[in-house]
């Protein structure tokens, strides 16, 4: 045991940042196949998706835009602006965490009808959203043992929070076979969560004594939070578009199982870009090369992984979950189409160059193509419809991007990306996914 805490004390922090993560999609997976191995029946697990769902559309925008923020301007403080952040942060998440769990619960009803289409009930949404906000509250610990590049913190955070996370949930489902006790067991974890924060970091509600900090931390969320709403608004976007058309919860758990990218592959593809920035600022060519490279690498990686879930999804995929979720493989297979906006690394290539708005404009127009395409596709196709609309727009994204680049920076696609590999694997991807399709 000393051996294997020396070296997880001498691992770079942000590796075990990116054990987090993928522990966290592990774990998402994971709760995926043992509820469609549970007792639950497909429409109380739709209900659970509903639930989930409802709760990223209240917390998208904001969460990731603070946590962000926190992130940007932490190394930027001084050793007691630091510690004044982590109070004030701790204290900001609970306002805004407590703040919305009440409103989402005394509108409830006008919630579920807007967005799931009147599927989730009050007494569902109240007992969720008492375990939802605190846990989402509770995301500031792992930001915290970031930015004290506490190694063993964060690695047995996400060992041990994972592990209680799956218990809580399906321990008593399993005991009792209904949602609502799971629910309940959430709602043990995500108090434990929150009481868990409030030990490592005491928070602090004296706004006004540390405005210099709090201006700093605005300033850098703010913006952050337009990018959020970009970039995270296709999750919602399909959801509401899948539920306004259908209003079942089946559909929407047959929807949902299948909406998933190729794991790991945002996580790699956004080490990769998060780690080019600096390079890209200090060394334009250097950066761009080291890009091209490193895309090089993971795509070696992701493609063939990718074409052979593609090819064996249908034999897989409900031996994985169960017989009621087969149609979702269609889907999945769909959604890892994905794989190749994602490795075109545009974002951190304008960001490098202070040219974020843009990105923030090409994303609104990425928005409203998804929500077009997607209204149309699915009177003729259904949910494969909303799938093809969401990778259609992605794909559109990126298009405008290389234009973009092109046309004002003077930055050719053979600059960051290796043109022939990716066209070979893409090519070699959809034919793949057609002869799936024809046989």
């Amino acid at each position: 045991m000393g051996v294997l805490r020396n070296r997880i004390e001498q691992m770079d922090i942000s590796r075990a940042y990116q054990f987090f993560q993928i522990t966290r999609q592990i774990t998402t997976m994971l709760i995926a196949i043992l509820l469609a191995k549970s007792t639950l029946g497909v429409a109380e697990i739709g209900l659970y998706e509903q639930l989930q769902f409802l709760g990223y559309t209240l917390s998208f925008f904001w969460l990731s835009a603070l946590t962000q923020g926190f992130l940007a301007i932490y190394t930027k403080l001084n050793e007691e602006e630091q510690h004044r952040l982590q109070h004030l942060a701790s204290g900001t998440f609970l306002i805004i965490g407590i703040s919305l769990g009440i409103l989402s619960c005394l509108s409830s009803v006008w919630l579920s009808h807007v967005f799931t289409g009147g599927v989730v009930r009050s007494t569902s949404w109240i007992l969720f959203a008492l375990f939802f906000f605190p846990f989402q509250i509770s995301t500031l610990v792992e930001h915290i043992y970031l930015v004290r590049k506490d190694t063993i913190g964060l690695i047995r955070w996400s060992f041990f929070s994972s592990m209680i996370l799956v218990a809580s949930l399906l321990i008593p489902i399993w005991i009792w076979h209904t949602l609502e006790a799971g629910l309940w067991g959430l709602i043990c974890f995500g108090g434990l969560r929150l009481i868990w924060m409030l030990t490592i970091v005491h928070p602090s509600f004296s706004f006004r004594h540390h405005l210099s900090v709090i201006k700093q931390w605005g300033r850098i969320s703010w913006p952050l939070i337009g990018y959020g709403i970009a970039g995270g608004a296709t999750v919602v976007v399909d959801g509401w578009i899948i539920n306004d058309h259908y209003q079942d919860a089946r559909v929407f758990a047959i929807f949902k199982y299948g909406a998933r990218e190729l794991p790991f592959s945002l996580a790699l593809a956004s080490a990769v870009g998060t780690a080019a920035i600096s390079v890209l600022v200090t060394n334009w060519a250097t950066g761009l090369s080291d890009m091209k490279r490193r895309v090089t690498r993971i795509s070696h990686i992701l493609f063939p992984i990718t074409f052979f879930l593609v090819a064996t999804s249908s034999w897989w995929f409900s031996r994985l979950f169960s017989e009621a979720f087969a149609e979702s493989g269609m889907i999945f297979n769909i959604y890892l189409m994905v794989l190749v906006s994602r490795i075109i690394l545009t974002g951190p290539i304008l960001t490098a160059k202070g040219d974020t708005p843009v990105i923030l404009w090409i994303g609104l127009l990425e928005m409203l193509v998804n929500v077009v395409l997607s209204l149309v596709f699915i009177q003729y196709w259904g949910i494969a419809g909303v799938a093809w609309g969401t990778v259609i727009a992605y794909t559109f994204e990126k298009i405008v991007h290389m234009g973009y680049l092109k046309y004002k920076w003077q930055v050719s696609i053979s600059e960051y990306l290796p043109t022939r590999l990716i066209t070979f694997y893409t090519t070699i991807l959809v034919g793949i996914y057609i002869w799936t399709v024809v046989n």
